[in-house]
């Protein structure tokens, strides 16, 4: 065959391929030079040539088959050049034909290439190496080593995975001649992924089956659930020669349940990027957490969590009621349980006490990073109240509520009342006791209510430990008009006086302003009006004034003193004794005396008592008020008038009791040298002395109330006139004077005991039961003494007769006593201050027993 010179045209990748070809096909075939031009002018492609050549196809490590997608390699890299060789002439020439062996094997990113064929002395290996992807752009010539062996380093050169095309040539005396060719492709090995759980909140990716061109693994990962907002990736970590590690943690996830998707992306030294290796995914299953509730008696109920995650370190369980939305909402820390569940008992004080529905949601925190975590939500009912209520008639007008299934929270129940009408205007709360076992009761009477008849309303409110009042229950109860079965305890023209209690008349007319009025019935009706029902009176007083439905409650008997303006004064002593008596055996009466002027008195002396009848003085009786005509009253003592009370038992409050003198005017029947009258008592309790005078009746040395040991007694809008005519005209006091004849009290706040020098030894001499009554003593106390006048007495002339007195103690201590807004003029005792000025010749004068209170204000003293 002629040899034949071809020259390259510089940089032609193509023409240097074309000329490999040629040779190639020149030492194995017979190739005529024509052929040959036309090959390296591109009339056959190289991929025909290696079409027609062995082709070796080797692994780097075993193909794992896997049912997961093969990610496609990212291409982020730049192609590298090979610069086209110069322009140089290459003599081809026939070679031998021979059976060479061109070996290839792949560790990591190297390539080792060995020729095994035998080579003529002084000859070499050259190799063409190019990636079957980039068209022979990556092209590239090695030279074998003397043992014919190369090792192509693929992170520096090529740098790709697929088809390689290596063409091996012999290079003697400047010819090439084709060797061997055969193909060899770089695989992308996919590795095994197996993930397992490590924990509630972790999981572990396990990758295996590594190539050993990967170098290391990067695996993003991120839920199904909104796409990829959590995308996280993860490095992996090697663990030992082809097996890395990346662990996964749910916090970086927010802990959610369902897919995530976990893709592996390998560093490759061969290509120098990170290659897409696999895609898999793995499920955590939705946490089946269990929300429980139980009823905690009738103020609560229990919520328990079960089944969370073990890295849930504490749960939180909002809290409100479906009313109002969540004004009401409280956060509560549920308690961890030995057995890993969490318990809470909500108390429905914390939610206003409220009945119906209440939402509970369950929020865990997870331990890694304090994040809440939505557990699920239930909901629980609390029983509305059934508290019941009952009214019933206990007679008497009294009625009684019973209130029955109380919440044990409650811890007071109020009821108020009212009656319908005149709407509110007689409501009373009422507070009920407990019973037990939630049971309520109160007693009331329809008297708090004017004793209305009709409907009455009944509201229960209970009182919470907080003190929140809360609307329990209500009812209406019907109070029927009451038959009258009993007479009428008056009659039409009766006298009769309107008690000092009296508040309204039947049909709510005021009554405050008639109290103690008298008057006569003039007609008598049955009671309509309220549930008090009985009989109603209308009632026309002196002055003319009427009350049309006075109830019979508020009417007090009157009787009629039989006094005479004709009578002697110890008939009328006698008549005054018989109404006292009669008083005595008919209590809660008034003894009304007639309109004039009636001589009373006698002539005996203090020392004569016990050894002279009745009739020279009067025993006072209980009960009792003694009033004066309202037209006026004159009582006129002539010579001494005692009255007393007696004693009942040793206590200061037994003797004369619930005594009232009102209205009666007491007159000396000797205005010039004065008579004597005293009411003197031992022991006594709740008297009213008021609107009475008394006019020249105090006897030097004497008094005109002598209370012995009397407690509770009030005097007020009294008249004091006149004392111890005899001493007017002592301008100074003689040596050696009683001076308690010059300061004698009109009122004296005496003690009792049984020594008798208190009293003069008066009653003593009538009273059997004296020395044991008066055993102990006793000393007045809580008497009140208000808006009084102590005053002279002047005659028709103008002419001073007798100056006034004083009031107090001046041999004994006192209790309790208020001495206010009271008027001395001319006090005879003042008129020697200059001589004697001593505490007890003042108008108000005592001394005050230890750890007793007074009020001593507003008081005039006038010379």
């Amino acid at each position: 065959m002629t040899k034949k010179k071809i020259r390259f045209r510089k940089n032609n990748i193509y023409t240097l391929c074309g000329l490999i070809l040629v040779s190639f096909l020149m030492s194995t075939a017979s190739v005529s030079a024509d052929e040959a031009d036309q090959l390296v002018d591109g009339g056959q492609t190289s991929q025909d040539f290696i079409g027609v050549s062995e082709t070796t196809t080797v692994s780097s490590a075993p193909d794992v088959t896997s049912t997961e997608n093969t990610l496609s390699k990212q291409d982020d890299s730049s192609s590298q050049e090979v610069s086209s060789p110069e322009t140089a002439a290459v003599t081809v020439s026939e070679a031998k034909t021979s059976a060479p062996e061109l070996a290839v094997t792949q560790t990591g990113s190297q390539l080792k290439i060995t020729y095994d064929g035998e080579l003529p002395q002084g000859s070499s290996v050259k190799v063409a190496v190019w990636t079957e992807e980039q068209q022979q752009d990556d092209l590239r010539w090695y030279t074998a080593d003397s043992h014919q062996q190369l090792t192509i380093d693929l992170s520096k050169t090529h740098r790709a995975y697929g088809l390689y095309n290596i063409h091996a040539y012999n290079e003697l005396q400047g010819k090439m001649i084709g060797l061997k060719a055969v193909q060899y492709t770089i695989k992308l090995v996919e590795p095994a992924v197996t993930i397992k759980k490590r924990q509630d909140d972790c999981y572990d990716v396990e990758i295996s089956n590594v190539g050993k061109e990967i170098t290391s693994f990067s695996l993003p990962v991120w839920t199904e659930h909104k796409g990829q907002d959590d995308i996280l990736w993860y490095a992996a970590t090697k663990v030992e020669e082809g097996r890395f590690l990346a662990r996964i943690q749910l916090k970086n996830h927010r802990y959610e349940t369902g897919l995530y998707q976990v893709h592996v992306y390998g560093q490759s030294s061969i290509s120098g990027k990170m290659e897409g290796l696999k895609a898999t995914h793995f499920d955590i299953p939705e946490t089946k957490v269990t929300i429980s509730t139980a009823a905690k008696g009738d103020s609560g109920f229990s919520v328990k969590v079960t089944g969370q995650p073990t890295y849930i370190s504490e749960i939180l369980l909002p809290t409100w009621t479906q009313n109002k939305d969540q004004d009401d909402i409280s956060w509560y820390t549920a308690k961890k349980q030995p057995d890993g569940s969490f318990l809470w008992e909500v108390s429905i004080s914390n939610h206003h006490f409220e009945t119906g529905l209440y939402q509970i949601h369950a929020y865990g925190k997870a331990a890694g990073d304090g994040r809440l975590i939505a557990l699920g939500s239930t909901s629980y009912d609390v029983p509305s109240l059934q508290v019941n209520v009952d009214v019933s008639d206990k007679g008497n007008n009294v009625l009684e509520v019973t209130i029955t299934d109380v919440p044990s929270y409650i811890k007071e129940v109020m009821v108020p009342i009212w009656s319908v009408k005149n709407d509110q205007d007689d409501i009373s709360w009422y507070k009920a006791s407990n019973i037990k076992d939630g049971r309520y009761q109160l007693q009331f009477s329809l008297a708090n209510h004017k004793y209305n008849i009709g409907d009455y309303v009944v509201h229960v409110y209970g009182k919470t430990s907080t003190n929140k009042m809360l609307g329990l229950t209500s009812t209406q109860y019907h109070v029927p008009d009451v038959v009258v079965s009993v007479p009428a305890k008056f009659s039409v023209g009766q006298t009769i006086q309107i008690q000092a209690y009296a508040t309204h008349e039947s049909n709510g007319y005021s009554l405050s302003n008639h109290q103690g009025w008298i008057g006569s019935v003039t007609n008598i009706a049955k009671n309509t009006n309220n549930a008090i029902g009985g009989w109603e009176y209308h009632v026309t007083y002196n002055n003319g004034e009427q009350n049309v439905h006075v109830l019979e409650q508020d009417l007090r008997y009157v009787h009629h003193v039989a006094l005479k303006e004709y009578n002697t004064k110890i008939q009328n002593n006698i008549a005054l004794q018989e109404a006292f008596r009669y008083a005595s055996s008919h209590p809660d009466i008034t003894l009304y005396l007639p309109q004039g002027r009636f001589m009373i008195g006698s002539d005996i002396q203090e020392e004569d008592l016990g050894r002279t009848d009745q009739s020279n003085y009067i025993i006072l009786s209980s009960n009792t008020q003694l009033r004066g005509h309202d037209k006026g009253t004159r009582l006129i003592v002539d010579g001494t008038m005692l009255w007393f009370g007696l004693p009942t038992g040793p206590r200061g409050i037994d003797g004369l009791s619930n005594f009232v003198m009102d209205n009666v005017h007491i007159v000396a029947n000797d205005l010039v040298q004065g008579n004597y009258f005293m009411l003197m008592a031992n022991h006594g309790n709740n008297w009213l002395i008021k609107n009475s005078s008394f006019t020249m009746v105090q006897k030097m040395g004497r008094h005109i109330f002598d209370l012995g040991g009397v407690q509770n007694a009030v005097f007020t809008n009294n008249q004091f006139i006149g004392y111890a005519p005899n001493l007017t005209g002592v301008t100074r006091l003689p040596d050696g004077a009683n001076l308690h004849d010059y300061y004698a009290e009109a009122i004296q706040l005496d003690r009792s005991n049984n020594q008798g020098g208190w009293d003069a030894s008066m009653i003593k001499r009538l009273d059997s039961n004296y020395m044991a009554y008066n055993a102990m003593d006793q000393m007045s106390s809580n008497i009140t003494i208000d808006r009084n006048q102590f005053l002279p007495y002047y005659n028709a002339e103008g002419k001073l007769v007798a100056y006034s007195a004083t009031l107090g103690q001046h041999s004994s201590e006192v209790g309790d006593v208020i001495i206010t807004n009271n008027r001395f003029v001319a006090t005879l005792a003042k008129r020697y201050s200059k001589q004697n000025n001593s505490w007890f010749m003042q108008p108000i004068h005592f001394v005050l027993r230890k750890g007793a209170q007074s009020r001593v204000t507003g008081n005039q003293i006038q010379a």
